[in-house]
């Protein structure tokens, strides 16, 4: 019949017209899954890989997992344990630092005895760009070998934790021997009435006997040279558990200047 024919011309001539294409069409592309394909250049990101942020905004993740930040700056590496204050080195080291960090709490087991030298150091190691790199932990414990008001000497054995520390013996290089138990030597000197003294050290047995004679303060630390004992800090604030009145358990944090690494 007629009306047969104009309908298949007419089904004839749209299907021709879809072919080839016309204004007003839809298409869909395929998804580049590497690639964030909207018009936003930054903060957003719709792709279809979860787990990856493909824009450059720092801080910023809006892909398909909750919770993970793609392109946020990653913390920087800290101690494996803690022991006194950590403190980043400053100025221009270009082989890298190091120092030594200690928690001290100086008390008496028993009302009346000598006090006992508790705690924990570390030496710390930064990297040339100031970033930390490792420490190697020490515990401490010894007895208050002499006491003459206001001076302290204390005999502490350092006992090399490594579990606490690190630092491996390649990354040490030349300070290696530093993994290892020692027999350290402090001297304490407050500065009543005030909560703050100073820290000294030295290395050798026979400095164990409070070094007499001008220089050196109250304590004559420096000895008659100036050089028997090693001044860490002249500044240190304490903590006196007791109150004023009972001088047991006395707490103090230290430290030291850095200084370049090989």
């Amino acid at each position: 019949m007629k009306v047969h024919a104009t309908l298949a011309a007419i089904t004839l001539i749209l299907t021709a017209g879809l072919l080839c294409g016309c204004p007003g069409e839809m298409r869909v592309d395929a998804v580049d899954a590497s690639d964030d394909d909207d018009s936003q250049p930054t903060g957003d990101d719709d792709d279809m890989t979860p787990g990856d942020d493909d824009d450059m905004t720092p801080g910023d993740d809006d892909d398909m997992t909750p919770g993970d930040d793609d392109d946020a700056t990653a913390p920087s590496p800290g101690p494996i344990a803690e022991c006194g204050p950590f403190v980043v080195p400053e100025g221009n080291f270009p082989q890298g630092s190091a120092h030594f960090n200690g928690y001290v709490l100086a008390h008496r087991p028993e009302v009346g005895e000598d006090r006992i030298w508790s705690g924990c150091e570390v030496r710390r190691y930064f990297d040339a760009s100031q970033q930390y790199q490792c420490q190697v932990y020490w515990s401490l414990q010894g007895p208050r070998a002499e006491w003459t008001d206001p001076c302290s000497v204390y005999t502490a054995e350092a006992t090399y934790v490594p579990e606490y520390s690190d630092c491996s013996p390649s990354e040490l290089g030349n300070d290696n021997f530093w993994l290892d138990d020692f027999e350290w030597h402090y001297g304490t000197e407050y500065h009543w009435p005030s909560t703050r003294l100073s820290l000294w050290t030295a290395s050798k047995s026979s400095d164990t006997d409070i070094p007499g004679g001008p220089p050196g303060g109250e304590c004559g630390f420096d000895g008659p040279n100036g050089n028997d004992w090693l001044r860490w800090d002249e500044d240190i604030a304490f903590k006196n558990w007791g109150g004023p009145d009972n001088w047991e358990y006395l707490e103090f944090e230290y430290s030291v200047d850095f200084v370049p690494t090989d």
